[in-house]
């Protein structure tokens, strides 16, 4: 199985010398997309904003395969107003729909 590795870009390029073994470039994005979420949540944690890393996904011959920026990884809970609710603002009052 072929190896690829996850270099993360913070201000600064940390390469990843070791790597890890994969079914394929679906598989390691799939981890690259893990990984992010990973370092955002502990960011968050420690008051730090990484939303501009990323993770570049690279082959055994060094070819890119993808980036995973980790702003791309966090999607915002919908609020309650939002998706055709029947309401038209926050105070949870009904729209006047015909």
């Amino acid at each position: 199985m072929p190896r690829y590795f996850f270099n993360i870009h913070d201000g600064v390029i940390l390469d990843d010398p070791e790597g890890s073994v994969h079914d394929g470039p679906e598989s390691a994005l799939e981890e690259a997309r893990a990984t992010a979420r990973e370092l955002l949540a502990e960011g968050i944690r420690r008051k730090h904003d990484r939303r501009h890393w990323r993770i570049e996904v690279e082959d055994e011959d060094g070819e890119l395969i993808g980036t995973v920026p980790l702003r791309d990884t966090v999607h915002p809970e919908p609020r309650a107003h939002e998706g055709g609710h029947g309401r038209d603002d926050d105070t949870g009052s009904p729209s006047n729909q015909s």
